[in-house]
C-alpha cells in the first residue's frame, strides 16, 4: 500500500512538472538585435510587440509584421535640463526579410531591422518637368515612410536645390508627403 501511495504521489507531481516543461520548451525565441527598432507582429488576432534589444518567447508559427518603427532620442547639451527630443521613423510594407517571420520550437530567430537606413531616390522625367521621390530602406530590406516625426509632430517635408558646378541655383522646390 505504501509503495502504491508513493508511486501515486510521484505521478501526481511528475505529470504537471513534465507538462510545464513541455509547454515552455515548445516556444521559440525572436531576438531583436537593433537597439532602436521596435517590431509589431501578428499571429491570428493577437499582436506581439518586439522591443529593441529584446528576446521574446513566441509559439511556433508564421508571424506577419503589422508595424515597425525606429525610435531614437535626440541629443541635448551636457548639463541641460531640457528633455531629449524623440525622433521616430515609421515602417511600412514591403517588410523585406521581416515578412513571413517563421518561429520554430526551441530555436532563436535574430532580426536586425532599422539602422543603417539607406535613402532610395526615384526619378521620373516628362519633358522639362522632373519628379523626384525618395524612401528609406532599412537593414533587412524593410521600407520606411519618408515622414519623420519628432516628439509626436510631423517634420516639414524636405526641400531640394539643384546647383550648377559654380554653386548657382538652377532650380529649387519642396517635396510633399503623399
Amino acid at each position: 500500500m505504501r509503495k502504491a501511495m508513493t508511486v501515486l504521489l510521484l505521478v501526481i507531481f511528475a505529470v504537471p512538472v513534465s507538462l510545464c516543461a513541455q509547454e515552455t520548451s515548445q516556444k521559440g525565441t525572436v531576438k531583436i538585435d537593433s537597439p532602436t527598432s521596435e517590431v509589431m507582429v501578428r499571429a491570428g488576432q493577437v499582436v506581439y510587440t518586439l522591443k529593441p534589444g529584446s528576446e521574446t518567447q513566441l509559439e511556433p508559427g508564421t508571424y506577419v509584421p503589422v508595424a515597425l518603427r525606429i525610435v531614437k532620442p535626440g541629443k541635448v547639451e551636457e548639463g541641460s535640463r531640457e528633455k531629449a527630443p524623440l525622433w521616430v521613423l515609421a515602417g511600412k510594407a514591403p517588410w523585406g526579410k521581416l515578412d513571413g517571420l517563421t518561429v520554430e520550437a526551441d530555436k532563436t530567430v535574430s532580426l536586425s531591422p532599422g539602422e543603417p537606413v539607406a535613402v532610395k531616390v526615384n526619378t521620373q522625367a516628362a519633358g522639362r518637368d522632373a519628379s523626384i521621390g525618395f524612401e528609406f530602406i532599412g537593414n533587412v530590406g524593410e521600407s520606411y515612410s519618408p515622414v519623420i516625426s519628432c516628439d509626436g509632430k510631423q517634420m516639414p517635408a524636405p526641400s531640394i536645390k539643384i546647383l550648377d558646378e559654380k554653386g548657382n541655383v538652377l532650380a529649387s522646390g519642396s517635396f510633399s508627403y503623399g
